[in-house]
């Protein structure tokens, strides 16, 4: 039975980020991101915060973000009436 050698924080990080577990493309994307002077986990997510997986998703957190006090406040009007 072969075992997969164990991967760091940071490779695991941007193995999941990148829908990826070769080795080799995680050491690439490593290398890459690196280039950008990420490296580090933290700098990782820090870099790719408010990055969305579908447009539904940034719509919706959009509208969170945006317009939940103004929905908060047409739906406590609807309920007085």
């Amino acid at each position: 039975m072969l075992l997969a050698p164990s991967m760091s924080d940071y490779q695991q990080r941007v193995s999941e980020l990148f829908d990826t577990i070769d080795p080799d493309r995680i050491e690439f994307f490593i290398n890459e991101l690196e280039g950008w002077g990420i490296d580090s986990e933290e700098q990782l997510d820090d870099a790719y915060y408010g990055c969305y997986p579908s447009v539904e998703s940034f719509v919706e957190d959009l509208c969170e973000a945006c317009y939940s006090d103004v929905l908060l406040h047409c739906l406590s009007l609807c309920k007085l009436r």
